[in-house]
């Protein structure tokens, strides 16, 4: 377990180094949900990267949310599906 959780802040470290290496005021990161949390996830990389603390996550979800670390929640019914 220690060895995932090390492997993704890894990862979400590499993502925050590259947002910041685009040198872009406005970088726009598209990721799984795993990546967002405002505490363990890209975000919480970018605030010690940077010193600031002016990152907004948006999730995108199908169904209630529960207990999701981000600044916004846009939630939508999904497609319909055909009973299988």
């Amino acid at each position: 377990m220690a060895r995932q959780i090390l492997i993704r802040r890894i990862q979400n470290g590499l993502f925050a180094l590259n947002m910041i290496k685009a040198g872009q005021k406005t970088a726009i990161l598209i990721t799984e949900q795993k990546y967002i949390g405002k505490n363990t996830g890209v975000p919480r990389s970018l605030a010690k990267l940077t010193g600031k603390d002016n990152h907004i996550s948006l999730l995108f979800l199908e169904k209630q949310p529960n207990n999701q670390q981000a600044d916004y929640i846009w939630q939508t019914n999904g497609p319909s599906r055909p009973a299988p």
